[in-house]
């Protein structure tokens, strides 16, 4: 399939802190035709499924600009220039919630849009969580912990308080992993 489209020229539209955008022209030989098609560049992100030693799994809640709602969230965020996805899994985790992992690892790696934006999301659970760790919070952070039993995020997502789709994505990921081991 891919064998059909050829990338003819990029050129950056825009530039800042957070993200790129380019315009990519791209011919697609089946038609005999190019077209441009925009291209967010950002970092990659990582996400992060905390559980408690009493299973209970903490997100957090903050206002996003985007849809300007506060939402509910597994805790996460960028991936610093020379660090890895499991450094960075630890550092959010320990900035955004104070908490530190007994074991952590990575459940998956997803396309947050592949149709449009060019970064992955490394998905991290993490067991055995437990407080020790004061909030460390960015300028325009504004985060309240939260915990709830499994029933409770369930509920949550079902209701739609929850739709965030990495969080989504996340979730489904560690329902499989659980589903496979069992």
């Amino acid at each position: 399939m891919d064998k059909y489209w050829k990338k003819l020229n990029t050129h950056r539209e825009y530039k800042d802190k957070v993200l790129s955008v380019d315009h990519c022209e791209y011919y697609f030989d089946k038609k005999n035709a190019s077209m441009n098609f925009t291209i967010i560049n950002t970092s990659n992100w990582v996400t992060i499924i905390p559980v408690t030693s009493d299973n209970k799994f903490i997100l957090v809640k903050q206002f996003r600009v985007g849809t300007e709602e506060t939402t509910y969230e597994f805790p996460g965020g960028a991936i610093n220039e020379n660090e890895s996805h499991k450094e960075a899994a630890l550092r959010e985790l320990r900035e955004e919630t104070g908490l530190a992992a007994g074991n952590i690892e990575l459940l998956s790696v997803v396309h947050p849009n592949p149709a449009f934006m060019s970064n992955r999301a490394y998905i991290y659970l993490a067991e055995e969580c437990s407080f020790k760790y004061e909030l460390q919070l960015d300028l325009f952070e504004d985060i309240e912990v939260v915990s709830l039993s499994r029933q409770e995020l369930e509920d949550y997502i079902v209701s739609g308080k929850i739709t965030h789709s990495i969080v989504l994505a996340a979730y489904s990921h560690f329902l499989l992993k659980e589903k496979n081991q069992g």
